[in-house]
């Protein structure tokens, strides 16, 4: 232990001795009767006194030890109160942000998956309208030219609806 000014204190000095003493009364006593018994009773007694004296003096020593504290504490949960709040301020912005960010991913992927999947649609029907063109000018041996005005309307229409001019 350090050499603190609490050890020069008559108190703290008298309860040393006293504890040291009867330590030593302790460790040298022998119970083997019933008179050892009621003694041994007793200096539990004067034990239990010493603690309380010893408790009561150290509370004595720290209680304003602790009330300092106690204000220093305070003084510093007050001093960074506007930097918590800073803190929790901006990490709602930044959540806030996120979440915003990936709705519009969210909806643009959408987006982009409509547009694809009616670009995929207008080339199937158009693939369809082609092999249907095709299939009537050779096997129904219909009129070539109403068949190639069909098919050119329709490849027109299907560039326009791709956004290419045909």
């Amino acid at each position: 232990m350090s050499n603190l000014p609490i050890q020069d204190d008559a108190e703290v000095r008298a309860i040393t001795k006293q504890a040291s003493d009867v330590r030593d009364l302790a460790l040298k006593c022998v119970v083997e009767g019933p008179q050892e018994v009621e003694w041994a009773t007793a200096l539990l007694g004067e034990i239990a006194k010493a603690q309380r004296a010893a408790e009561e003096r150290r509370v004595w020593f720290v209680q304003p030890l602790n009330e300092h504290v106690k204000a220093i504490n305070g003084l510093f949960k007050n001093l960074v109160a506007p930097l918590v709040e800073a803190d929790q301020t901006l990490r709602r912005k930044v959540l806030a942000y996120r979440h915003a960010e990936q709705q519009r991913i969210a909806a643009e992927t959408a987006r982009l998956q409509v547009e694809h999947d009616a670009r995929e649609a207008v080339a199937r029907a158009a693939i369809t309208q082609r092999l249907g063109v095709e299939w009537a000018l050779t096997h129904l041996g219909g009129n070539r030219v109403q068949f190639q005005a069909v098919h050119d309307a329709l490849s027109a229409f299907i560039a326009k609806v791709e956004g290419r001019e045909a």
